[in-house]
């Protein structure tokens, strides 16, 4: 059974979304924060979140998420079952799609290629080319 494919741009959501939710769980597991979540974080969490209810709002039996309220206080464990949920959800939606990290290599190197001429761009006067 194939799986179906992905447009450029879901592709290139999921990869950001997986970044992010990377460095989330990096946080939580490596410096191991104690406490209460900051605002900004939360802030920054619901941005995420957004994002992947946009993404996953068209695939069968994936979760929805719902926005954290900011103005209740929430400890580093609430907020460690958040990422979780929504990494179980993003790995969930990367075992249904073989293709998503397509992109990932190409957009980085589109990025310095641009980057790049950029830079030879403001070397050499529009007068010689």
């Amino acid at each position: 059974m194939t799986k179906p494919q992905l447009g450029r741009r879901s592709i290139i959501t999921y990869n950001r979304l997986a970044r992010d939710l990377a460095a989330l769980n990096y946080v939580l597991r490596v410096a191991k924060p104690s406490g209460m979540v900051g605002d900004l974080t939360l802030r920054q969490f619901n941005s995420i979140r957004h994002d992947a209810n946009r993404l996953f709002c068209r695939e069968v039996g994936m979760p929805r998420f719902h926005m954290i309220d900011l103005s209740r206080p929430h400890t580093v464990a609430d907020f460690a079952i958040f990422v979780a949920r929504l990494t179980m959800a993003a790995t969930s939606f990367e075992e249904r799609y073989a293709h998503v990290n397509e992109f990932a290599d190409e957009d980085e190197a589109e990025t310095a290629e641009a980057t790049h001429l950029s830079s030879i761009d403001q070397l050499i006067p529009s007068a010689t080319l």
